[in-house]
């Protein structure tokens, strides 16, 4: 039981890496200059607009932005390059996706340290932990549960004997 219990968090580790690293590893495969410049402009906002991606945005400053970046990429900058470009010009909320360091760590680690959390709960509530086996200063499963010990038993039983012969 054990072994399933690391198997089942090493997987679920595994699946939130694999998930927090996807969208760079896919931005970094990207072959043609139009695709790359395509993948970098999804990674940015729009300065302008909320909920908008700058590969996504209908303004014309957008399209602007966008050219921008495909002659970039062109230039053979990187994509940390243009990047950094528009967080220097719009600051890091132009950033769809926060910097891994500083105060925008937390938004990186809390959400892992949640599910963490609740896997953690959630495997202790299903296989919880169960004593069985007692020794001095421990008290067993019957004693936790109210069982009465044989000690208590016998004096019950002394005392409805008691009872009766009264």
């Amino acid at each position: 039981m054990t072994a399933y219990r690391y198997t089942a968090l090493a997987m679920l580790v595994s699946s939130i890496a694999f998930a927090s690293i996807h969208p760079t590893i896919m931005a970094q495969l990207a072959e043609s200059s139009t695709q790359r410049a395509d993948a970098v402009a999804s990674r940015l906002n729009c300065p302008i607009c909320e909920g908008y991606t700058l590969r996504d945005c209908p303004l014309p400053i957008c399209a602007q932005m966008r050219e921008e970046i495909k002659q970039m990429v062109e230039e053979g900058r990187s994509d940390e390059e243009i990047m950094g470009h528009f967080v220097d010009l719009h600051g890091p909320q132009v950033l769809n996706m926060p910097p891994a360091r500083g105060a925008f760590l937390m938004a990186w680690i809390l959400p892992i340290a949640v599910i963490a959390g609740g896997a953690f709960a959630v495997a202790r509530s299903l296989f919880g932990t169960r004593r069985t086996r007692t020794s001095k200063g421990e008290r067993s499963d019957a004693e936790l549960n109210g069982a009465p010990d044989a000690e208590t038993l016998a004096r019950l039983e002394r005392l409805l004997e008691e009872r009766e012969a009264r």
